[in-house]
């Protein structure tokens, strides 16, 4: 290790002047960067004569200096970089100004190495470039006296030579890297890019581009952009030369970001692209290159489209539907409704916008939590909700509807908001309300009728069992009233059954229920009546405002009336008995004239008793029977292709009677052959007036063996069918198997002339009797109809299908129709009509109707099925 001279300046000399030639000369071009750098701090430690010296250059990217040469043995293994402002190298790089330290071992920038090394001087030189530090040199000295004046210049011109040409080698380095990096992007990127000249040619493309456009860079190169492709601008207009990205960026100078165009090529294909574009600009000012850079938007702009056209869809489905319909945010407020909403509720948008939806409903359902289940949908747990509301209208009106709401989830199935669609069913609240009004009151009166009362009444014995309370239950029936009826007319008959009526609702309190149950007879129910003195009491004073004077047609009437009472819970627990046992009370009050009569046992009335017979005689002959009619279906298709009539009786104290109260009694009292006429009358009748307003339907009616006796039953069906234009093929009698099998012979001479005129007769109950093949075969029937029994159960037993499908196949064979009766379950009909059944009836398709709800039924079924 060699020490400088004490005291020994050596001044910028022959031969300093000769080493500093000799690195300008390198500095020129003959070294690299590196070789240069190692030159440059030998020269230094050699022209002073000391220990060590280290070049270091700024690295921007990591902010530190990094060393170029290092000639200290002893810094071997340490570390190569040195951060701003330590050591004398960094310290001189951070102050931009050379530094000397004459005592280092008391410096406090001091480093432990330099200070184990024996370290007594050390000077710092930052080299400078182009205005700029570049780098810094450190040399050191174990020497007393440290660095003068001289040795600082020395160095200074030293770095000065060296400092240039090492900026500009390490400028071609990083220009070379720079243009490594640009190549390595240029080729891998994913957008393309493409490179125009001065003249708007194409001077380079990337293998991206190529992609996106669909055309090789050869096939490119040398062509402008208008020989390869149409350009089109978002809007869809074409763009002429001088209006594409290329000429507008080369005219102006200036950087264009985000436009989107189409490209058409010479073959058809389009792409959607989304450019950027920067002039290359030179020293004159001159634009000399345009670089583009795009992106393939196709797909994208093709899903824009599509969601545009959704958007539109929804939009012209939003904005003219005719049911209201609302956007509503996860919170319950409404983000948009439509117009149809805003006529509905009579709001404007601005109103209803921003507004919960619970605003605008009643705040009975708001109380009763029906808002809740909203709030389930917008939380996911529901997928859809179907309500009937009332919203309230902006002047006040309520408005029924009808509202489905969904919930719309997002891409990733998250929820987004409702859409609520709302049908205004006012009209058919009202309709509903008046039809169950009509339905559950007397057409007269506007009282209660039988339905409704026997509800009420059943509501009221359930209170009253809560509440530990008694109730009674008045019948009434008005004395003498077919005499009026007879003098008056029923149109002064249905006067005064009107003034009672009011008289009746006049002396009752408004907890009281008066129901006209028929007739003339009316029920009246008196919840919390304390004894039989308090009901007697209303009874009572009933009767006595009965009797004032009523004026009809000029006469005056007194009317009377009779009533039996009957009381909960004493002389019955349930509405029917209770019913039952206050009209037995009434009936007494007429029999003894006493006005008023309580319940007792003494009071029962057997129902099949003459009375009864009696009340049917006279309910045949004023045509007071009814007809309810029981679809039959052809099985496969479910086409409803006729109808069977079933006898019902009106009774206007024990209400709608099924055949099994009275049938039995007309057979004993021989009322069956009158009943039997009526009913074949009554049906052809309905069936030919359906048939006029465009309902053509098959008719069945049942026949029993005392109908077939009847000497009057084929002139009966003869005239009938003459009366009425309905074919006769179209009439079908049925006849249970049982009859037809008791006197087969006979059975013959009755059917053998309606069969001739073209009547089609069938077997019902079939499979209960003990029918031959022979006399099946001898009969003229065109059906057989197979019992319930068998059909009910065959889901569950085995044998009845088997017996079902055994008749089926027996009917078949004889060329006869095979008919199904009590089909009550799903599983039965599809079982039918698995077998070959032809046609079937029951509870599961239809129940009996009246007629005019049989229309209604029929009208449904059919605009459905259309």
């Amino acid at each position: 290790m060699v020490d400088k001279h004490t005291g020994a300046s050596p001044a910028v000399g022959p031969r300093a002047l000769a080493a500093l030639h000799e690195l300008a000369v390198a500095a020129s071009g003959v070294l690299e960067p590196t070789a240069l750098a190692k030159h440059a701090v030998d020269l230094a430690c050699d022209l002073l004569g000391v220990d060590g010296a280290a070049l270091y250059w700024w690295v921007s990217s990591t902010g530190l200096l990094h060393s170029l040469a290092d000639n200290r043995g002893y810094q071997a293994g340490a570390s190569r970089t040195l951060e701003v402002g330590k050591g004398v190298a960094g310290l001189a790089f951070q102050r931009q100004e050379p530094l000397i330290i004459d005592d280092y071992p008391k410096w406090e920038g001091a480093v432990p190495w330099a200070l184990e090394h024996g370290v007594r001087a050390a000077v710092g030189i930052p080299l400078l470039a182009r205005g700029r530090t570049v780098g810094a040199m450190a040399v050191l000295t174990h020497a007393v006296g440290g660095f003068d004046a001289d040795d600082l210049r020395l160095l200074s011109l030293l770095a000065a030579q060296v400092a240039p040409s090492l900026e500009a080698g390490r400028l071609d380095i990083d220009l070379a890297a720079s243009e490594q990096r640009f190549r390595s992007l240029y080729g891998s990127v994913a957008s393309g890019v493409l490179v125009l000249s001065a003249s708007g040619v194409i001077i380079q493309i990337n293998p991206a581009g190529e992609r996106i456009i669909g055309l090789s860079a050869e096939e490119m190169r040398g062509k402008t952009p208008d020989q390869l492709w149409h350009a089109y601008a978002e809007d869809g207009s074409a763009l002429k030369s001088t209006d594409r990205i290329g000429p507008v960026v080369l005219r102006s100078r200036q950087s264009v970001h985000g436009v989107t165009n189409k490209i058409v090529l010479a073959d058809g294909r389009e792409r959607w692209v989304l450019i950027d574009a920067i002039p290359v600009v030179g020293p004159d000012g001159q634009a000399l290159q345009v670089v583009a850079s795009f992106l393939d938007i196709t797909e994208r702009k093709q899903v824009e489209g599509a969601l545009r056209e959704s958007e539109e869809r929804f939009r012209a489905v939003f904005n003219r539907a005719a049911i209201g319909i609302a956007r509503i945010d996860l919170a319950g407020q409404i983000i948009e409704a439509n117009p149809a909403l805003q006529r509905m509720l009579g709001y404007s948008a601005e109103e209803l916008t921003h507004n919960p939806l619970a605003t605008f409903i009643h705040p009975d359902y708001v109380r009763e939590g029906r808002l809740a289940q909203l709030t389930e949908l917008s939380e996911g747990n529901r997928h859809e909700l179907q309500q009937e509301l009332r919203y309230v209208h902006k002047l006040g009106g309520l408005v029924w509807c009808n509202s489905i709401a969904s919930l719309v989830r997002g891409p990733s199935n998250e929820p987004l908001f409702l859409i609520v669609m709302t049908e205004d069913i006012t009209a058919r609240k009202k309709q509903e309300i008046a039809l169950e009004h009509l339905a559950l009151h007397d057409g007269l009166t506007d009282l209660p009728n039988r339905t409704l009362m026997f509800d009420r009444l059943r509501q009221a014995i359930l209170a009253s069992k809560r509440e530990h309370h008694p109730l009674a239950l008045l019948m009434m029936d008005l004395d003498r009233f077919k005499e009026i009826n007879d003098t008056f007319g029923h149109h002064g008959g249905d006067d005064v059954l009107r003034h009672v009526s009011t008289r009746l609702k006049g002396q009752l309190r408004e907890s009281d229920t008066v129901a006209r149950l028929g007739g003339d007879e009316f029920a009246i129910i008196l919840p919390g009546v304390v004894d039989e003195a308090a009901a007697g009491a209303t009874a009572a004073r009933i009767l006595q405002a009965l009797q004032e004077p009523l004026v009809i047609e000029d006469e005056s009437l007194e009317i009377r009336a009779s009533v039996g009472i009957a009381l909960f819970p004493r002389h019955a627990e349930d509405a029917d008995i209770l019913l039952r046992r206050a009209d037995a009370a009434m009936y007494e009050a007429k029999r003894a004239g006493a006005g008023i009569a309580f319940y007792t046992l003494e009071h029962e009335v057997d129902s099949s008793s003459l009375t009864l017979t009696f009340e049917l005689r006279r309910a045949i002959e004023e045509n007071a029977l009814t007809l309810h009619y029981q679809p039959v279906l052809r099985c496969g298709t479910s086409e409803v292709i006729g109808v069977e009539a079933l006898v019902r009786w009106p009774h206007p104290r024990h209400g709608l009677l099924a055949p099994d109260r009275f049938i039995p009694l007309a057979e004993q009292s021989r009322l069956i052959r009158p009943l039997g006429r009526r009913v074949i009358e009554a049906a052809v009748q309905q069936q030919d007036r359906w048939w006029r307003e465009g309902i053509t339907l098959r008719m069945a009616v049942n026949l029993s063996i005392r109908n077939l006796q009847d000497p009057e039953l084929l002139q009966c069906v003869t005239r009938v069918l003459e009366m009425y234009s309905v074919p006769p093929d179209w009439l079908t009698l049925e006849i249970t198997e049982s009859t037809l099998m008791a006197d087969a012979e006979e059975t013959l001479k009755v059917l053998a002339p309606l069969k001739a005129m073209g009547v089609r007769v069938s077997i019902d109950d079939f499979g209960t009797g003990f029918s031959s093949l022979t006399n099946l075969k001898r009969l003229p029937i065109d059906e057989l109809k197979i019992d319930k029994t068998f059909v009910t159960d065959m889901p569950s037993k085995k044998k009845d299908g088997l017996i079902v499908r055994s008749t089926i196949d027996l009917a078949h064979a004889l060329g006869l129709v095979a008919v199904a009766e009590g089909v009550e379950e799903a599983s039965t009909w599809e079982m039918l009509a698995a077998q070959g059944c032809d046609l079937a009836q029951g509870y599961y398709l239809c129940r009996p109707l009246p007629a005019a709800e049989f229309v209604r039924w029929y009208q449904a079924r059919s605009s459905k099925a259309a």
